[in-house]
């Protein structure tokens, strides 16, 4: 009999698990704080593009890293520390949605403490939440008779009565506090008369034309309803 490695073995990779689960739970609720090394350069290129783009949405990302490296960081939970990601804020604020990165983001090139370290390595999630968020978003829709054209981590594209709907939704929490599961941005389209205003709507903000009695405003009013 061939004696499996406990990298490979089921039974060794739940109990590490509950114990990196343990481990956070505890640094968590002691509030302890730790040097912040900084977060990777690819990631932070992206929020500078993304905040440039949607300005005023949370602290501006120079800022808010020399929070980190003048306050340490703290490790935060989402709803859920068993399934959602780690977010980090600096130390003097509770504010989730300005300030709050997630953890997988934070640079392991510096100096980290080591059971951070392992987390970097060993996530806590063993499997793809983003992947079981996305079919299920694509059952959802097809349920309501939308063809499904495009369905990625954050858009999902579909057709339905002549329309085209392109929506903006994050499966967990992002940079920009963002909440997990709810529909940031959609855009519904008439097929018939491309050139014509759409329904947009981005963050409660509504531009186009949007009567309740509607084709346009009836997808628009179900999507909300179903994927929100």
């Amino acid at each position: 009999m061939i004696e499996q490695s406990p990298k490979n073995n089921p039974e060794s990779q739940e109990t590490a698990q509950v114990e990196r689960m343990r481990m956070v739970a505890e640094i968590i609720e002691s509030g302890e704080v730790f040097h912040f090394p900084g977060i990777r350069p690819e990631v932070y290129e992206q929020i500078k593009e993304e905040q440039a783009e949607y300005p005023g949405y949370t602290t501006p990302i120079d800022e808010l890293l020399l929070r980190f490296q003048n306050e340490g960081m703290k490790l935060i939970a989402g709803r859920d520390v068993y399934s959602r990601d780690i977010l980090v804020l600096p130390q003097g604020s509770d504010d989730v949605v300005s300030d709050a990165l997630p953890f997988k983001n934070v640079s392991v090139a510096g100096d980290i403490d080591s059971r951070l370290q392992e987390l970097v390595h060993e996530p806590l999630k063993i499997l793809s939440l983003e992947a079981a968020f996305v079919e299920r978003r694509a059952q959802l829709v097809e349920s309501k008779g939308y063809e499904v054209l495009g369905n990625n981590a954050k858009w999902l594209t579909l057709s339905k009565d002549g329309f085209e709907i392109k929506l903006k939704q994050y499966s967990e929490p992002d940079e920009f506090g963002y909440e997990g599961g709810k529909i940031i941005a959609i855009e519904v389209r008439s097929k018939s008369a491309p050139a014509g205003d759409p329904i947009h709507w981005e963050q409660g903000m509504i531009s186009g034309e949007l009567l309740e009695e509607s084709e346009a405003g009836e997808i628009f009013h179900e999507l909300i309803d179903l994927l929100n």
